[in-house]
């Protein structure tokens, strides 16, 4: 089933390395419906009777498939070497050849890939392809998968369709599947997202000296990051990201806006053209005056955690980061000289006592690293079940606990790591340790719970908090037509750069507040009332899904 599609290589190492340009803040750009429509990559299996379960070995003779991802571990460098792929195998009969290459350097090794025409059979999409995944299946490099779920996947079938979200996600807009989705569950083997993994964290043990209760509303903020300054010597009370607005537009949403595009009820808006946002500047413009934000943040790269030199060593006083950071893990793992650091999860800020904060990060059910079937793929009915084994009970385990030597399973359904795990040989903590023996973000069913295993409850509890910000601002993951797309960012890419431009001159004072209404008006002479269009065009066809 090898097929040449030499007339699109000249072309792809160049998009590929460019390949998130094709992301929105709204979701990925997909390929034109009418393309899709006529992909030549869409099986026919008419004829062929729907699997209602998966029988073992899925091969008589043993095949072998390879297999690219995105990963790296320091202490077990061959992904080939870990023991689950070997029981895999075993009980199978298919044998996985594994290329993996570091985040770091993997956009342009995935151009690499595309422009050499030598394809492996399967690819994790850490990386986008560029166009989008249907435009993958008219290129004639992905296979549509639609038709093999149906014939050859009863699990991964199942399992997604027992959830109207998880339907929607793990479909395109014209009904193709360019991906499988990894699906996240608990313990149980029941869907469910995991909480959602990072979000604000402050100082408690700063509040508790200064006997200050957490803050909630903007004036208490204002209260809080003022004595953060005066009393406790923070130079940055408050981290934000270089674009002057944190990440997950905390303090921003207050306002109901977010810093790009976003949903009010079912309609798109763009944040910066909107009066929240000018209410958003004046306030920073005032702390950053006052000395409440960091004076540096144009030139820091402020990721969603924070960096340790700022949060580690006192300079700061609120921030975002993992739910696995908070209490005194900095102290514990050596970041921080401070024996009594406890930063502690916080909800999002507010105007008004009794709001609630309306944009954080969100997780779903389908993790959004899904796996590509190649049309170099010369076994794809094999690809398919082999995918689909992964959503049984030993994909399950596979992915989430690891080899058989790696956990024990009580008479009432508990699990835990055993001393291969929780004392391993590689003298890392258990949190980490677990990643050199289970797959993580592997094709299949993974249970968030696992964590569970190995964090004390006190951590585990700041997932709860985070979780009780809403999403009611937050798009879902749609996507654009390829014409969409190509028009889309060839408008939006000045846009962005003009207002994050524009917003940190407001904030830090280069620019007077007096001027906005001509900067809204610039905005939208660039042509941000098309950009909109796109965006809620794209929404409307995901809510129709």
């Amino acid at each position: 089933m090898k097929k040449c599609f030499l007339k699109i290589c000249c072309g792809l190492l160049a998009l590929a390395v460019l390949a998130g340009c094709s992301s929105t803040p709204g979701g990925a750009s997909g390929a034109d419906s009418s393309a899709a429509g006529t992909s030549e990559n869409s099986a026919d299996m008419s004829g062929a009777e729907p699997l209602s379960e998966q029988t073992l070995p899925i091969s008589d003779e043993k095949v072998t498939l390879t297999y690219w991802r995105v990963w790296s571990n320091d202490y077990t460098p061959d992904f080939n070497a870990y023991q689950v792929n070997e029981e895999m195998e075993e009980k199978t009969n298919v044998k996985i050849e594994f290329t993996t290459v570091a985040s770091s350097i993997a956009k342009e090794k995935f151009g690499i890939l595309l422009a050499s025409q030598d394809l492996p059979d399967m690819i994790e999409n850490n990386v986008a392809y560029p166009g989008g995944g249907e435009k993958a299946i008219s290129d004639g490099v992905y296979i549509d998968m639609a038709p093999y779920v149906e014939t050859y996947m009863p699990n991964y079938r199942a399992l997604r369709e027992s959830d109207e979200t998880v339907r929607k996600m793990t479909i395109s807009d014209t009904g193709k599947m360019w991906g499988i989705y990894p699906l996240f569950c608990d313990n149980d083997k029941t869907l469910c997202a995991e909480p959602s993994w990072i979000g604000m964290v402050i100082r408690q043990d700063w509040l508790d000296d200064l006997k200050l209760e957490q803050p909630h509303t903007i004036d208490e903020w204002h209260t809080v990051l003022t004595a953060f300054k005066e009393e406790k010597g923070a130079e940055a009370p408050l981290l934000l990201s270089k674009t002057g607005i944190m990440p997950y537009d905390y303090f921003l949403s207050a306002y109901g806006v977010k810093s790009e595009f976003y949903k009010d009820g079912d309609t798109v808006k763009y944040g910066p053209i909107e009066e929240g946002y000018r209410q958003y500047l004046e306030l920073m413009a005032q702390w950053y005056a006052e000395g409440l934000v960091d004076q540096n943040f144009i030139s820091n790269e402020i990721t969603s955690n924070a960096p340790k030199d700022y949060i580690a060593t006192g300079k700061s006083g609120a921030a975002t980061y993992s739910w696995a950071g908070t209490g005194n893990y900095l102290y514990e793992t050596g970041s921080s000289t401070d024996p009594d650091i406890n930063w502690q999860p916080i909800t999002g800020p507010v105007l008004k006592e009794g709001d609630t904060c309306e944009a954080r990060n969100v997780s779903y059910i389908a993790i959004q690293t899904p796996v590509s079937v190649t049309t170099a793929c010369e076994y794809p009915e094999i690809a398919a079940k082999w995918l689909d084994y992964q959503y049984t009970q030993d994909g399950f385990i596979a992915n989430s606990f690891g080899d058989s030597e790696c956990y024990t399973v009580d008479d009432g359904g508990n699990y835990a790591f055993t001393d291969k795990i929780m004392n391993g040989e590689h003298g890392i903590d258990p949190q980490n340790e677990q990643f050199c023996y289970r797959r993580k973000d592997f094709p299949g069913l993974v249970s968030w719970e696992v964590y569970d295993l190995t964090n004390p409850a006190e951590r585990l509890a700041a997932r709860e908090v985070y979780d009780s910000d809403g999403t009611a601002l937050v798009l879902p993951k749609i996507e654009m037509t390829d014409a969409e797309g190509d028009e889309y960012n060839a408008l939006y890419t000045d846009i962005q750069t003009y207002v994050q431009e524009k917003t940190a001159g407001y904030i830090m004072g280069s620019e007077p507040l007096d001027t906005y209404g001509d900067f809204v008006e610039t905005v939208k002479g660039m042509n941000i009332d098309r950009c909109i269009e796109i965006q809620q065009a794209a929404l409307d066809r995901y809510d129709a899904r």
